[in-house]
């Protein structure tokens, strides 16, 4: 017989802002998403503690003492013995255009996060990371990803939804699985056949990748 889904554990988040409003909201937000965060206000600082510690999100601002998001993202992915060298990163920037956020998904972010920002763009950031659709458990009937503008994370999305074939986090107790009344295999089929992931194509690029976005299954 096969082994019941196994829920992922919180994940472990770095957020890294100078601007004390910005950096407690981000946190505290996080935090009551179910993540776990770590905080720091400056890049240099940010850069140490990724170094030393694995975390499973980067949550980076642009412009911050010391290094901007850029610079520390290029130092850890130069570093293969950080312990966050490959961790999925994201940047922040109040000031944010077309043109500074494709440079920035070209820089190896997976996403940028316009602040001021509220609570269901944390929870879109989340959903990048495998099993990170707490939306889904909540009881939403699906997801509207916007921004998607290559396949990896076309994929990654898609998987983060699903439970047989992606990484969705398995959890039964919250609404989505009423409250734990449902079975085991009876939630994730349930929850498998009837969730919806919806792809925004928003951005120039990724008109040159529409054949692999499309292709997603």
């Amino acid at each position: 017989m096969p082994a019941n889904p196994a829920a992922l554990p919180p994940p472990r988040i770095l957020v890294a802002d100078d601007d004390p409003p910005s950096r407690r909201f981000l946190c505290d937000g996080l935090r009551s998403l179910g993540a776990r965060v770590q905080d720091c206000a400056d890049g240099m600082q940010a850069l140490q503690l990724a170094r030393g510690e694995p975390f499973d999100l980067l949550l980076l601002d642009c412009r911050m003492p010391g290094a901007g998001a850029r610079e520390v993202l290029a130092a850890l992915r130069a570093d293969g013995a950080a312990r966050s060298a490959r961790s999925l990163a994201v940047a922040s920037s109040a000031e944010l255009d077309n043109a500074v956020r494709r440079e920035l998904l070209a820089c190896g972010f997976r996403d940028v996060l316009r602040k001021p920002c509220d609570i269901a763009e944390l929870q879109r950031v989340l959903a990048l990371l495998p099993g990170g659709t707490p939306v889904l458990d909540d009881g939403a009937a699906g997801v509207l990803v916007p921004h998607v503008a290559s396949g990896e994370t076309a994929r990654a999305v898609a998987a983060a939804t699903r439970y047989r074939g992606g990484r969705r986090g398995f959890s039964n107790s919250p609404r989505a699985g009423r409250y734990g009344t449902s079975g085991f295999w009876e939630h994730v089929d349930a929850q498998d056949a009837a969730v919806v992931c919806m792809a925004m194509i928003e951005d120039p690029e990724a008109l040159d990748r529409l054949d692999e976005i499309l292709a997603t299954p």
